[in-house]
């Protein structure tokens, strides 16, 4: 039994090996020093979104995708709207994991995207509220999409 006290090392002592030394290297996450990981997370985020907004433009200047649907108008518009939300959401979410500065106002930005999305989907559902829909499908949009108006707005005021 001695032996194996021996062998055993307190978390502090494993804690205290597992530390550089002071000035010998930089802390790296892959190949990027800790320090400019905020620009490369910003300027990541800032080509998703570029081309998101090429997507939607791209989708809306094409008139023959409109020809062939045999849905509405602002059916598409809604739909497109839903899919920007929810894509721009995620982006946001993963994004407020790495940036801890800003991590509060992505959270609330992402949540009122999520938001949207819920709310393009009502909108879809019920035909801009000209069908009524069992609230058996409509329990998540209806409770959710308020819901996380809330939980943007508790971000902000953190």
């Amino acid at each position: 039994m001695p032996e194996q006290k021996d062998k055993v090392q307190t978390a502090e002592q494993q804690g205290e090996q597992a530390q550089p030394a002071e000035g010998k290297e930089k802390i790296k996450i892959g190949s990027i020093p800790l320090d400019q990981v905020d620009d490369v997370i910003i300027d990541a985020v800032e080509d998703v979104m570029e081309d998101v907004a090429e997507g939607i433009e791209e989708i809306a200047n094409e008139p023959e995708l409109m020809a062939e649907s045999t849905h509405p108008k602002w059916e598409h518009f809604f739909l497109r709207v839903r899919n920007v939300a929810v894509t721009v959401a995620v982006v946001l979410f993963i994004s407020s994991l790495f940036m801890e500065e800003y991590s509060h106002t992505l959270k609330a930005v992402a949540y009122f995207f999520g938001s949207a999305a819920y709310f393009s989907e009502i909108f879809m559902m019920t035909d801009l509220f000209s069908k009524k829909m069992p609230a058996r499908e409509m329990f998540m949009a209806y409770c959710f999409g308020p819901l996380y108006i809330l939980l943007g707005i508790s971000y902000l005021l953190e």
